[in-house]
């Protein structure tokens, strides 16, 4: 009787979870782990099957799976999706530890109209990189000598050009070619973006399988030194790896990309985003030095709440995070009620929500409106020219060369506890939206700026302008080792923390863009002069953070002042402890006035503003 009791017990509570969450279990649909299968198949039953049920769980269990899609026997630069999921509620897909192998140009996951998704407990790669990685073994003005691993990296050489080889793809670009110091795995001081210049567009010839001869001579930044590691991305936005679009609670975590053909995570018009635990990192095992070549996580018009932690990001092509919204050009004013606006790489607001219009020469919010309808007038959502309805009259103040911006599409942002190293190239942490954003308690050790604050009203048309930041208990150790050598705009930046909206100041009287950003309670260990570069930022406040001199590198920035200031208000440095022997103890103002700036007498700092040295007999 007691026996029958537990059976009758046990079997309630497992048709329990039954009922909450049914799980399947891919391998009992035939797909072998560690096998040559094609697991896109057997994921797409699964997928019918989760569908008939409220709640489901996809299970593999651990092992590697190869995904390959139906790529086209010529070869061509068509991006392929493996794994296509729209539709779905409360789906969990569980990797059980597993390797997932992506095959050809292919995005591995495309999510769109889902809610309550999470991708969890696997690792991501490719059967071939989409780049290719070499070691210099020769370097004089007349030859270079590239070692590849012709079988990690396959490649032809037809008509004295290097073709470089995938499933379903053949491509002769070698781009960006960061070069890396072999002994350390991180990206050369001072140098960015192709330092060994376009060696890899000469005449080349293979002297050995895996062996490759450029011929010179060659025009270079930086000469590269024999057993430099260099990196050549054979595309550029190939593939993206994770994509979310229109879904909401996204849940990503445990999960490691050791390649990505573009971006790591993209999502637009997604509602409340978590990411934990999702490192983008170089695979060692293999000797790579690059992981995903775009942006690790880039977010665009997107709401709610966007948590990032406990993530590590080492081999990356950009920044480690990018979350922003788009502004769209007005380009004409059809009536009372109608503009005419652009789509610049796509921007997300529609019918029935608000907008704010926004002067482009100030930077400033002038009014705000309903959308009544809104259509596709010529070009993609992408790139295109729309027409847009409103309930209300068009504000008097609105030009023809304003742009508008989405008032409800603007998430709050939470990074915390992350790593960000210095096998990657641009910038840590780039978050502009009004509502609050925290960076706690993050690692940086990055070859450029560790955080960039933008706002970029002519170039990107990344909006928009940030009114609640904290900046508190990170630690930066020795970044910009990469940063700006002349000020060229493809260097990686002026600063540790940059905040350089596009926005330029025109008097002591111009109004900030940017608004009550608090940095407080940080480690910089830095072997430079920049700490913090600011334009038009209101409330300003740099305080009890500790600054020490470092001896890794030797100094070369451009910017010989600790502190930048430029159109900046109410901005408060006070409680900060400086090692004895930090470079500079000084800031840099344009375009403020006297009482702009609170410094703390404790901080012994000197001041120069508009190139004079201030004291309190000198006016400014």
């Amino acid at each position: 009787m007691r026996k029958s009791i537990c059976l009758l017990i046990l079997n309630f509570c497992l048709l329990s979870v039954t009922l909450g969450q049914q799980v399947i279990n891919i391998g009992t649909m035939g797909l072998k782990p560690n096998s040559k299968d094609n697991a896109i198949t057997y994921f797409k039953k699964a997928l019918q099957q989760a569908k008939q049920y409220p709640s489901s769980k996809i299970v593999f269990p651990k092992g590697v799976y190869h995904f390959i899609p139906d790529i086209d026997a010529k070869p061509s630069d068509k991006t392929y999706i493996a794994l296509e999921l729209s539709g779905f509620k409360n789906l969990v897909i569980d990797g059980g530890g597993s390797e997932f192998i992506f095959h050809g140009r292919t995005i591995p996951f495309n999510v769109s109209k889902s809610e309550n998704i999470t991708l969890q407990h696997f690792s991501v790669d490719y059967d071939r990189p989409m780049v290719t990685q070499g070691e210099f073994v020769l370097v004089s003005d007349t030859a270079i000598h590239l070692k590849i691993d012709k079988k990690q990296y396959p490649y032809e050489i037809v008509n004295k050009k290097v073709w470089y080889l995938g499933k379903g793809w053949r491509s002769d670009k070698a781009k960006y070619g960061q070069v890396f110091d072999k002994k350390t795995g991180n990206i050369i001081p001072q140098t960015h973006d192709e330092p060994a210049g376009d060696f890899y567009a000469h005449e080349a010839k293979e002297l050995k399988p895996g062996l490759i001869s450029f011929k010179g001579p060659f025009n270079w930044i930086k000469r590269p030194e024999i057993s430099n590691i260099i990196t050549m991305y054979n595309y550029i936005y190939a593939a993206n790896s994770f994509q979310f679009a229109t879904c909401k609670d996204v849940n990503i975590k445990d999960i490691t990309l050791y390649h990505g053909g573009s971006l790591a995570i993209y999502a637009t018009a997604t509602e409340n985003i978590f990411i934990d635990n999702f490192d983008i990192i170089a695979r060692e095992s293999k000797q790579r030095l690059f992981a995903n070549m775009a942006d690790g996580i880039h977010l665009k018009g997107c709401k709610g709440l966007i948590k990032i932690e406990n993530c590590e990001f080492n081999g990356g092509g950009d920044d480690f995070v990018n979350v922003h919204n788009m502004y769209a050009p007005i380009e004409e004013k059809l009536s009372s009620h109608k503009l005419l606006v652009k789509s610049f790489k796509g921007f997300h607001f529609g019918e029935g929500e608000d907008v704010w219009y926004v002067d482009v020469k100030t930077g400033q919010k002038v009014a705000t409106n309903h959308i009544k309808s809104i259509k596709l007038i010529n070009g993609t959502d992408w790139k295109g020219t729309f027409e847009v309805e409103f309930d209300k009259p068009i504000s008097d103040l609105v030009d023809t060369a304003d742009v508008m911006e989405s008032a409800e599409w603007l998430p709050s942002v939470e990074i915390r506890n992350n790593r960000i190293m210095k096998r990657h190239r641009g910038t840590g942490i780039r978050a502009t939206t009004p509502k609050k954003v925290l960076i706690e308690g993050n690692y940086f050790t990055t070859a450029g700026h560790a955080l960039l604050i933008e706002g970029d009203l002519e170039g990107w048309m990344e909006s928009g302008a940030n009114e609640d930041m904290i900046i508190r208990n990170n630690v930066f150790d020795n970044c910009m080792t990469s940063g700006s050598v002349t000020g060229g705009r493809w260097e990686w930046g002026e600063a540790v923390i940059d905040i350089t909206p596009s926005v330029l100041p025109t008097d002591e009287d111009s109004k900030p863009y940017h608004r009550n950003i608090i940095i407080t309670n940080n480690k910089f260990l830095h072997f430079d002069y920049p700490i913090l570069r600011a334009r038009s930022v209101g409330n300003l406040q740099f305080t009890n953070n500790t600054l020490t001199r470092t001896y890794n590198y030797e100094p070369y920035t451009i910017v010989k002042a600790n502190f930048l200031l430029e159109g900046c208000r109410d901005v408060k440095i006070t409680g900060n402890q400086f090692s004895k022997d930090f470079l500079g103890k000084n800031i840099s103002t344009t375009f403020m006035k006297k009482e702009d700036l609170t410094v703390g007498p404790e901080q012994g700092l000197k001041i120069e503003n508009n190139g004079k040295l201030y004291t309190d007999k000198l006016e400014w």
